[in-house]
C-alpha cells in the first residue's frame, strides 16, 4: 500500500498497519517516523528512502515473513524515480494542499509527483475526492477505484458522526457493510485518515 498526499500520510500508514496486525499478519511499514518491520523497529532517515534502501528494505520484510507492506510515498520520492520499480496493489491519496513549493516550484508540479503514483498502481486506488485534485484522480489510473468523502457521495462515507474532544465516533458506509468506528483520535482530519484506512 503505498500512501501519498499532504496531510495524514503516517497516521494513514499506522492505521494501516495496525489493520494488518489485526488481521494477524506480521506487517511492515516505512514512513516518517520510523521504518518498522513486524516488532522490528529503525529509525527513519527519510519519509522515502531512496530506492536502493526501499528494495533492501522490502527484501528484508519478506525474509521476516511479512506479506504486506505500507509505506508513505512523498512527492518529492516520486519525482526523484525512487518508487519507479515497486508494484503497489494499493495507492491512496489523502489531500493536496500547499507544501513542498521550494522542491516543486508550483503546485501544478507538486500535484504531477502525486499523481505518478497512481498511473503506477494497477489495483485500486483509494481517493479523497472531497479534495479538489483528489476529484480528478479516478480519470489518472487504470485501477479500480475506491473514492471516501465527508462531504459528498462517495464509496466511503461516515454517518451518524461525533467528532468530539473526546475521540471519534461514526458508522462507515462501506461496499462491503457497514463499520462501528470508535477512535480516541480526534477532528475531522483523522476521520478521513481513518475512511482512507
Amino acid at each position: 500500500v503505498g500512501i501519498t498526499g499532504t496531510n495524514g500520510k503516517t497516521t494513514t500508514a499506522h492505521l494501516c498497519e495496525s489493520i494488518f496486525r489485526a488481521a494477524g499478519a506480521v506487517p511492515a511499514m516505512m514512513g516518517t517516523i520510523a521504518h518498522r518491520i513486524g516488532e522490528h523497529e529503525e529509525a527513519a532517515a527519510h519519509t522515502t528512502p531512496e530506492a536502493s534502501e526501499v528494495q533492501s528494505f522490502l527484501s528484508r520484510a519478506v525474509n521476516a515473513g511479512a506479506r504486506y507492506a505500507v509505506m508513505e510515498v512523498s512527492s518529492i520520492a516520486l519525482d526523484l524515480h525512487r518508487a519507479d520499480c515497486l508494484e503497489f496493489a494499493v495507492a491512496a491519496f489523502t489531500n493536496l494542499t500547499q507544501d513542498h513549493l521550494d522542491y516543486h516550484g508550483t503546485m501544478e508540479a507538486y500535484a504531477a509527483a502525486k499523481q505518478k503514483l497512481f498511473a503506477m498502481t494497477k489495483n485500486y486506488a483509494v481517493v479523497n475526492i472531497d479534495d479538489a485534485f483528489g476529484a480528478t484522480l479516478p480519470q489518472a489510473t487504470q485501477a479500480q477505484v475506491l473514492s471516501y468523502a465527508i462531504d459528498r457521495s462517495a464509496d466511503l462515507t461516515p454517518d451518524k458522526t461525533d467528532f468530539g474532544i473526546a475521540g471519534l465516533s461514526f458508522t462507515a458506509r462501506t461496499p462491503v457493510g457497514d463499520i462501528e468506528i470508535h477512535s480516541p483520535l480526534v477532528g475531522r482530519p483523522h476521520a478521513y485518515n481513518i475512511l482512507c484506512a
